[in-house]
């Protein structure tokens, strides 16, 4: 994607449903589902869709002017995750096995994918090359 993106701005939104690998598609469906329904229950399925797509096209904005390939909804599940940390911050959910507030499982969440980069995943969760 990258700066070319611009040319193309289609693929500021097309790029949120394509993913690097197998397991970064299921790490995004895993965060999808643990944090979308949540929220979609909290602001229903319109404002939902409205954010997850803000979300994403602004991830993907961002990425292009670092990266020069942008892949992955990662950055639309941190728009979700905000949300719910804003919205719900101590409501318990468990991520991980593991019970805890809304605001840590949202920390774990960016430390998680934070570190990522270090293994070929950016920090919006986009597929650096």
């Amino acid at each position: 994607m990258g700066k070319d993106a611009f040319n193309r701005p289609w693929t500021l939104i097309t790029s949120i449903f394509l993913h690097g690998s197998l397991e970064h598609l299921m790490y995004n469906l895993f965060a999808l589902a643990l944090f979308g329904i949540i929220l979609e229950n909290v602001i229903g399925t319109r404002k939902f869709l409205v954010l997850f797509f803000i979300s994403g096209l602004f991830a993907s904005v961002i990425s292009s002017f670092f990266y020069n390939s942008a892949l992955g909804a990662s950055g639309a599940i941190y728009g979700i995750l905000g949300a719910l940390v804003v919205l719900r911050p101590t409501m318990q959910i468990w991520a991980y096995y593991i019970p805890m507030p809304m605001y840590i499982a949202g920390l774990v969440y960016f430390v998680v994918n934070f570190f990522g980069a270090y293994f070929g995943i950016g920090n919006t969760g986009k597929l650096k090359q």
